[in-house]
Formats: structure tokens, sequence, C-alpha cells
């Protein structure tokens, strides 16, 4: 491969460019002319100036300069059905939002041929944004997260997904209440216990706390051997929703 080869569809590999990483104690490094080496395993397997390389590391790699190369960003919130709607209905209030957008969206889910025709393109678009990890929120169809655990195996992306628990203000009409929290804490078992960390994407149980009751959130940490729970309270009015529901005797909600 030239110094100006493109570069390659998988490892082994070579890249140079400028390189900037972040160090133990708040440090940088920053080489203005680096190369980074990866195996053929796909990991890092050396960083080190251009100017410390022989002429043969050179005549391998494939120049990016001028770009920069930065480790793999961290998505700690990410809600997968979503993020086709992302940037419509910026003025709605939030429950508007959910109503007109957001739940029919996921609703479309139920159908888990959705699922795989839009979870690749998600997983592509968090790449392309520089994206290597990303804690998902997903959906309340177990099908449907299969197929979105799928999608992450074979795109590559580290990835801990969960199935959304609700048990109250629920897009799903058809799904009996009596038995949405039995149903829930089963299939997020089911799932935790066929994807698996560290060889494939990790599934966790999942939630957003303006949808769940003091009961779910008990019952959840019931699975957090298997599968951690995670909760986001993120906005004013989620917030807001959640003091109205757990009152001091009540167990906080798993976080």
């Amino acid at each position: 491969m030239s110094a100006t080869a493109d570069l390659a569809s998988g490892p082994p590999f070579a890249i140079r460019a400028r390189i900037i990483t972040p160090l133990p104690g708040g440090r940088t490094r920053d080489v203005a002319d680096g190369i980074v080496e990866v195996d053929a395993t796909g990991r890092i397997s050396s960083v080190l100036g251009a100017a410390d390389a022989g002429t043969d590391r050179l005549a391998a790699v494939a120049d990016l300069r001028p770009w920069v190369v930065l480790p793999g960003m961290v998505d700690l919130h990410a809600h997968l059905p979503q993020v086709p709607n992302a940037g419509l209905g910026y003025a709605l209030p939030l429950l508007d939002w959910l109503e007109r957008l957001t739940f029919p969206t996921e609703r479309s889910w139920a159908d888990p041929a959705v699922a795989e025709r839009l979870a690749p393109s998600i997983f592509r678009a968090l790449a392309a944004a520089g994206t290597t990890t990303v804690l998902g929120y997903g959906v309340v169809y177990e099908a449907a997260m299969d197929a979105t655990f799928r999608a992450a195996e074979a795109h590559g992306v580290r990835a801990i997904l969960g199935k959304v628990m609700m048990d109250r203000v629920t897009y799903d009409a058809t799904i009996d209440p009596s038995t949405i929290l039995d149903r829930t804490l089963a299939e997020s078992r089911s799932l935790a216990e066929r994807w698996t960390w560290p060889t494939r994407p990790r599934a966790t149980s999942t939630c957003c706390s303006a949808t769940r009751s003091v009961a779910s959130c008990r019952c959840a940490r019931s699975t957090r051997t298997r599968a951690p729970t995670v909760t986001c309270c993120s906005s004013p009015a989620h917030r807001e929703s959640r003091e109205r529901r757990c009152s001091p005797r009540a167990p906080r909600c798993a976080r």
C-alpha cells in the first residue's frame, strides 16, 4: 500500500494523521504527525510519531493528513428508534412530541422487520459521527430488540442496549396493562441471557422514568445481576413525574 493509499476495509492496517488522545490525570497526547497501527485482531498495536517510524512502516500507511484521529466517542444516552426523527418537532412540548412523533415511530417497531431495516442505518449514523460505544434505549418489543442486537453485532459497535420497560403511559394499547410488568421483566431477562458481554452486545433493561411506576422500579432491581437497569431522568418533565410518583418511603428508581 502506498503512502497515499485508501484506508483498508479491515485490519490489519496503519494510518497516518494528527493524533489526539486523552491520558491519565487529565493530560492529553497530541502528535502532530503520527501513525496508528492496528493488528489483525482489530486492536491498536502501536501509536508513534512518523519521525520515529522506519521507511518500511511509512510505506505501508494510509495517509489521512490533515485529518485528526481521536478515540471513538461514547454516547451514554441514545434512544435508537428516535434517531430517524432527529431534528423533527423541535418546538413541540415534550409530551406532544412523544405523542405525535416518538410513540408512533416506536410503535412501528412492533414489526421486527422495521427494526431489521432501520437498526443497521442507525449504527452506521452513530459511527459516521465518531461514536464507537453506545448506551441505547430500545423499544418495548422483544423481537425488535433481538433484531437490534443482531444489527449491532454485525456492525461491530460496542453496544449496551435494552428493551424499554413501560408500565404507564405506554404507547402500545394492545398490551394488557395487567401483564405488562411480568411480561417486560421476563423479556428483559430473556434478552440478557441471549446477549452477554464481552463477546456480544450487552443487554440491560432500560426505561424512561416518566413511563414507569414505583413497582417496576422495585421489580427491575431483581434483574440487575444479569441485566443492570438504566433509568433516564434527564428532562424537567421526567423529573417532575418522578417526584410525583416516588414518595420518600418508596424505593428510589434504579439508576
